[in-house]
């Protein structure tokens, strides 16, 4: 697997000839549990970008590896930019990949704050300039009753840790997994850790900003993790996220003939 960074002239040259779908991974550098490094989100989010990339002919591009953080700002180590800043890069990329010939465009994110980030940047291009692009999110391709029954401890700390170990491997970088056999299950609430009650009052109702105060209350340590069981998770969510190909090609035939596509420079 090949990112267009590692690719030479020629290649790429010869690679952008043959299609038009393009994947653009984005994640933040933020603090997750002791047991994830910082890039967990963009690791995942490059993985599955270069998975779909393989196996659909499209071309992968390298990630983006800041965003905006949110909650995770609490962390020290977390490094963030504004929303705003994040927004017009997208728009700047997505614009940038449409005027070099592009049609199907996806950025690929599993980080939460994204869906509003990108989510904002996508529909104000297709608003203003009528550039279409898709949003992708492998960690919702999961699918997370058959892995409960699988997992006795299965929830999102398992899931998104096993991901990231599992993207590691497929990126590489397998020396980077942590050992984690001798991990124990730790839960926020059962170490008089959790989120402050009236922070998590507030959140009942409706969004509020806050910022996680204790590792525990992101993404914190379970037993059974591995890498092969992220890989798995990766695959199953690549698998589902194909069909995305065939929808937006018939999406950008059925704005073509609607005249509601931008032209292109290229």
């Amino acid at each position: 697997m090949k990112r267009l960074d590692q690719m030479t002239l020629a290649e790429a040259e010869a690679a952008m000839a043959a299609t038009d779908i393009v994947f653009l991974p984005q994640g933040p550098t933020e603090g997750h549990g002791n047991h994830m490094p910082l890039g967990c989100d963009w690791y995942i989010a490059t993985a599955a970008a270069m998975l779909l990339a393989e196996r659909t002919g499209g071309i992968c591009l390298p990630p983006v590896t800041y965003n905006f953080a949110g909650a995770t700002a609490g962390y020290k180590p977390t490094i963030q930019i504004p929303p705003s800043l994040q927004m017009e890069l997208t728009r700047a990329m997505v614009r940038e990949l449409w005027n070099t010939g592009f049609r199907r465009i996806f950025c690929v994110s599993v980080h939460g704050p994204n869906g509003c980030s990108i989510g904002e940047a996508l529909r104000e291009l297709w608003q203003w300039e009528r550039i279409p692009a898709m949003m992708l999110n492998p960690y919702h391709r999961v699918d997370m009753d058959k892995w409960a029954a699988r997992i006795p401890n299965f929830d999102d700390a398992f899931k998104e840790a096993c991901m990231s170990y599992g993207a590691m491997k497929l990126l590489g970088w397998e020396d980077l997994i942590p050992d984690s056999t001798a991990l124990e299950d730790l839960y926020a609430a059962e170490q008089g850790r959790d989120m402050p009650e009236v922070v998590a009052r507030a959140l009942s109702f409706g969004r509020v900003g806050y910022h996680y105060t204790d590792d525990l209350q992101h993404q914190p340590p379970r037993s059974g993790l591995g890498a092969d069981i992220g890989i798995e998770m990766i695959e199953e969510a690549v698998t589902n996220l194909e069909g995305a190909m065939d929808a937006m090609a018939d999406y950008l035939e059925y704005l073509e003939q609607t005249g509601h596509l931008a032209p292109s420079e290229h």
